[in-house]
């Protein structure tokens, strides 16, 4: 039945376009053609859940007539997030506690990839006690950063610009490859 299923899901997926996952990175891709509001209600959604799960975004790649315009969103979004940081027991609370090693982890890899240029900050990584740090949304040219190839268990968002569909999902599944 293996074999059966394997050549099965084989013909199904031969000539078309696919999406690899590996090591627990979840990557979304944006195109050209989207609705802003849905886009990043649903960006902030997949990318704010329970960090150390595998079920949040970490990597959003965005083509270039996509960017800007998500980017701008986005930073507006994490910056409201910055506000919601905080007790998990209030009810306006969105982003809540992370174990301290993980947070601590988190912020040394940010700062080494920030140091030599391969990621930047463009809202949060406010560090707000020992187990809580606002949400942080970064921006790489580099699909291989760190960032985006791994399972950050903390709340971070990844954005690569891409220069078309293709080229999004070619680097996304390169960067599962790697994994």
């Amino acid at each position: 039945i293996g074999k059966y299923l394997g050549n099965l899901t084989i013909d199904h997926f031969t000539s078309k376009t696919i999406l690899r996952h590996a090591s627990g990175r979840c990557a979304g891709i944006l195109d050209d053609d989207f609705d802003l509001k849905t886009a990043t209600d649903l960006i902030i959604s997949s990318s704010m859940k329970y960090p150390i799960g595998c079920n949040s975004m970490k990597a959003l790649f965005a083509t270039k007539g996509s960017y800007d315009k998500i980017l701008e969103s986005l930073k507006n979004e994490f910056e409201k997030l910055d506000k919601t940081t905080g007790d998990p027991l209030k009810s306006k609370t969105r982003v809540v506690y992370i174990d301290s090693k993980l947070i601590n982890y988190m912020l040394k890899k940010v700062d080494e990839l920030k140091r030599v240029g391969l990621i930047n900050i463009v809202a949060g990584g406010k560090k707000i006690s020992d187990i809580q740090v606002t949400p942080i949304l970064a921006t790489t040219n580099d699909a291989h950063s760190e960032i985006l190839l791994n399972e950050t268990s903390a709340y971070i968002l990844g954005l690569k610009k891409c220069d078309s569909f293709e080229q999004c999902v070619k680097e996304v599944n390169e960067a599962a490859g790697e994994n």
